[in-house]
């Protein structure tokens, strides 16, 4: 998807586990780099990410259920291209399906694969080092970190 305008990319809670994106962000940033690059994430990820010139904007996730619809509505409403789920977790995968994005790309995992257009394989047996393995997530548009 080389024409991509709008990208969302999903990392939710852990300060380590946000600031293990940035060698994502910056290979999708090259990969894309006039494009909207918004981070959705929670508080403590804001912090960690307030002062990265390669992203467009943070987007705090909502903190209750009752804030969620309205949320869901106006990320529709940003029109995203493309969405990259690195948290892997229920609410996350279904938040990047209800975001309207035409590519949406995640873990395969039982249950949430659904909710992705490309679901990649994550081996459980590799230890690997975490930001090698967020970036595993661009591999299927020819993009390496």
């Amino acid at each position: 998807m080389k024409n991509a305008r709008e990208i969302l990319v999903i990392q939710l809670k852990q300060f380590g586990d946000v600031l293990c994106c940035t060698p994502f962000i910056k290979a999708l940033r090259k990969a894309f780099p006039e494009a909207n690059i918004r981070f959705l994430t929670e508080g403590i990820g804001a912090k960690a990410l307030s002062k990265n010139p390669l992203l467009s904007e943070i987007i705090l996730f909502p903190k209750t259920i009752r804030e969620y619809f309205p949320f869901i509505m106006k990320m529709r409403t940003l029109r995203f291209d493309m969405s990259f789920d690195l948290s892997n977790i229920p609410k996350t995968a279904f938040t990047a399906f209800l975001a309207g994005a035409e590519t949406r790309t995640g873990f395969l995992k039982p249950g949430r694969s659904i909710f992705y257009t490309h679901a990649v394989n994550k081996p459980e047996h590799l230890k690997e080092y975490m930001p090698l393995t967020k970036c595993r997530l661009l591999a299927p548009f020819g993009i390496s970190c």
